[in-house]
């Protein structure tokens, strides 16, 4: 379905990826798995369009995207679930969800909100809640329910796990399960590494923009080093003696004592983060003051079919 060659992102002068490959085929579910800064959300925003590569290629269906813009992207199926769900706080659990079908035809609507539903049960008696007012784990079932809105055929999800707890994390991993089964094909970036390679068939690892790992789950989970270098990130631990022959995974769990991280609170001289808001949000909020309107009431006019909002610009 989607397939990669050689990706080279870079802002600036910084090279965020470099010589990065992957395919996803339908149904399937692929883990991007790195330390901080490995550039695992850039690979996301790439596929999804909302970065543009400095070199390599990009084919869906066998037809090359490279020149494609986010929202045409979206169009042909593929959804993005952002870093931090970023919805719309003061719109309700409803309204959140019908912004992702802004696609489809009003027809259709009601129907893929019960499929939706059906997904995410707990999100049933939610629907006329404010989006704000829920629980972290709530919030994140409504992001990747308004991502499944638009009937999108490749799902990427950017940190499923983050500020969740572990409860909470293993329930949205239970339904990403169900969506991969359905036939809609997941690349998950994940920090937590038996999640994400209990829910994937295939892995990613990057290491500094660069793919040091392309293969099975099961062969991940063969190669220690090479989990400990998507947890931790090797040249950001601080040296940890260790007896000869000491397994990795104790090592990593003397560095983790040590004080070296959890892949999670890297020193702000260690990372660097790019907040990019989703290109959906974005593209709202810019009509909305095109308008002269409130990005909330630019949205309800739109899910109400208002004049003053043409058609197409959701």
């Amino acid at each position: 379905m989607l397939r990669a060659e050689r990706l080279e992102v870079a802002y600036g002068g910084v090279v965020a990826l470099q010589d990065v490959s992957l395919e996803v085929a339908e149904g399937e579910c692929l883990a991007v798995l790195g330390a901080n800064g490995a550039g695992k959300s850039t690979l996301l925003r790439t596929l999804a369009r909302g970065v543009r590569q400095r070199a390599g290629h990009l084919w869906l269906d066998g037809a090359r995207i490279d020149r494609w813009a986010a929202d045409r992207a979206a169009r042909h199926g593929i959804a993005l679930v952002p870093e931090g769900r970023r919805l719309f706080a003061g719109l309700t659990v409803r309204e959140n969800l019908e912004v992702g079908a802004a696609r489809l035809r009003r027809a259709e609507v009601g129907g893929r909100l019960g499929d939706v539903l059906r997904w995410f049960p707990e999100l049933d008696q939610r629907l006329d809640l404010a989006a704000g007012r829920l629980s972290g784990g709530e919030q994140q079932m409504v992001g990747v329910g308004r991502a499944l809105m638009g009937r999108p055929r490749l799902l990427l999800v950017d940190e499923l796990s983050l500020g969740l707890a572990p409860l909470v994390t293993r329930r949205i991993y239970e339904i990403l399960g169900q969506i991969s089964a359905s036939g809609i094909g997941v690349v998950l970036v994940e920090q937590y590494t038996d999640l994400a390679l209990a829910a994937a068939g295939r892995a990613l690892v990057l290491e500094k923009g660069r793919c040091v790992f392309g293969g099975t789950a099961e062969e991940l989970r063969r190669r220690p080093e090479l989990l400990e270098t998507a947890y931790l990130g090797r040249e950001l631990l601080a040296p940890v003696s260790a007896a000869p022959g000491e397994p990795a995974a104790e090592r990593a769990a003397a560095a983790g004592r040590r004080g070296a991280g959890d892949g999670r609170r890297w020193p702000a001289v260690a990372e660097m983060r790019l907040r990019l808001e989703a290109p959906e949000k974005r593209r709202i909020e810019e009509a909305a003051r095109a308008a002269g309107m409130d990005a909330n009431e630019w949205i309800r006019a739109a899910l109400r079919g208002s004049e003053a909002v043409k058609d197409g610009e959701v």
